[in-house]
């Protein structure tokens, strides 16, 4: 009688490995479809047929399942590898089965920043999920209502997304010249995403006009940015990000953030000359971020952010586009850099923003003391720096003592909120409650607990602090 014991199959790491890296050539084969239009995945299946080994295919399909399921078309993806009959032997199918999205439409009530109730209207994936459509209101804040409409397209001519916005708003401001920023907008934004990289490429025109309750003390040079101006400009972005968390999910549940890896997010924007408008400069932005595991509970963070605009054919830098440096970076400081109080005669603060900027901060990140699986919050403690200026020439730029001599810095400790109650993880990553204390240096080069004006910096501070967003 033959023998059909089945033999014993021991499949080590080692031959996983190999595996992976096996030189394939791919199908995709998609299953689910009934109403979504094949031209919203055809370029993401396309990019999966490029794959040329079993681990991109693998890295590939993780990033467009995740994109798919963000851009709301489907509600679940499943794939995985078959061999193929009519192919030669490295020949592998992908198949898919999808779960799609219906159309949908959605009424909500939010609150922005100064409190004012924001309608929102959006009908999503409609026309087979190639439009959705999203419409925004809020009642009116210095005498001016903020209306916006954005059309996204799924299947738009450049880019694999593309945002069409025309609309009207008011930004409040803080610490600033101004009080409030009037802009009405049109633009149109096309976004591209692989595995760690995302790009967007802005193009659009602005009218805008600020708004003082103190024209009085507006300084002489800063006037015209008080008159209505308009704006032409292209902004190309860049995110890239290679980050990783706690693969024990009991350590992920103690501290659900980065522990290694780095994460880079770099803004090039160019304003005016042949493309229009009342303004003409080059402004640069890059923020990076690098993570080291210490042990299985601790990790070293350190962040660092660089910035400059370059004026061209004699432009001045207006006030709405400077750069401004405050608690964002520099932990505890609302306001760092130009003010008015460096103008003689000045009596209210208020912010002048520059055109050159750098600032630092290194965390030491863990889970909450006494109460690590909380599953809310964990805590750091942290040391950052930064400095902003306004430079006028190229020796000014030079002058390393005086961008160190003259930073503000702080030092302190604090708790990370990373999940909020019956909502989820939090939007952006991270809040902070955070202590600090301000760092100077006196007239006799001793260090000292103090550092520019008391009234602008707070022991006590909670917030989104050194977040993905570049800007301040």
């Amino acid at each position: 009688m033959a023998d059909t014991t089945a033999p014993n199959v021991t499949i080590k790491e080692e031959d996983v490995r190999k595996a992976l890296k096996l030189a394939v050539r791919t199908h995709v084969r998609v299953s689910g479809i009934k109403n979504l239009h094949p031209q919203v995945i055809a370029k993401d299946l396309e990019s999966i047929k490029r794959c040329g080994r079993i681990e991109d295919i693998i890295m590939s399909m993780e990033e467009i399942k995740k994109r798919w399921l963000g851009m709301g078309i489907v509600k679940s993806v499943k794939y995985n590898l078959e061999p193929t009959s009519e192919y030669d032997t490295n020949d592998v199918c992908v198949a898919i089965d999808l779960e799609e999205s219906r159309p949908a439409k959605s009424v909500g009530v939010f609150t922005t920043d100064t409190s004012l109730p924001k309608v929102t209207l959006s009908l999503e994936n409609v026309f087979g999920g190639r439009y959705s459509l999203k419409g925004n209101y809020i009642p009116p804040a210095s005498h001016m209502h903020s209306i916006s409409l954005s059309l996204l397209s799924n299947v738009p001519f450049i880019g694999q997304t593309a945002e069409y916005y025309i609309g009207r708003q008011t930004d409040s401001k803080t610490y600033h010249l101004a009080n409030a920023e009037k802009v009405e907008e049109i633009r149109m934004t096309s976004t591209n995403q692989k595995p760690g990289m995302q790009t967007e490429v802005t193009v659009g025109l602005q009218k805008r006009l600020l708004v003082s309750k103190h024209d009085e003390s507006i300084p002489d040079d800063c006037r015209a940015d008080f008159s209505s101006t308009q704006k032409a400009y292209i902004r190309h972005s860049l995110h890239l990000s290679s980050v990783a968390y706690h693969g024990n999910p009991v350590l992920y549940n103690m501290y659900p953030l980065p522990i290694q890896g780095q994460q880079v997010s770099a803004i090039s924007e160019f304003a005016g000359g042949s493309l229009g408008g009342d303004c003409s400069f080059a402004k640069s932005e890059v923020q990076a971020t690098r993570f080291w595991p210490l042990g299985p509970f601790f990790s070293l963070q350190w962040s660092a952010k660089v910035a400059g605009i370059y004026p061209f054919f004699g432009s001045r830098i207006p006030l709405n586009d400077r750069l401004f440096l405050s608690n964002y970076h520099v932990r505890g400081f609302k306001s760092v850099g130009p003010s008015t109080m460096d103008i003689e005669g000045a009596e209210r603060f208020a912010a002048l923003g520059g055109n050159a900027l750098w600032a630092t901060s290194v965390n030491i990140n863990f889970p909450f003391l006494f109460a690590p699986n909380n599953g809310i919050a964990a805590m750091h403690v942290f040391a950052n720096a930064g400095n902003l200026r306004m430079i006028n020439d190229f020796e000014a730029f030079r002058d390393g003592y005086k961008w160190l001599r003259q930073c503000a810095c702080s030092i302190g400790a604090g708790i990370v909120v990373t999940r909020i109650p019956l909502f989820g993880d939090c939007p952006s990553g991270r809040f902070e409650l955070n202590f600090c204390v301000p760092l100077g240096v006196d007239g006799s080069g001793n260090m000292v607990f103090r550092n520019g004006k008391r009234s602008l910096f707070d022991r006590f501070r909670f917030g989104l602090v050194w977040s993905s967003s570049v800007s301040s």
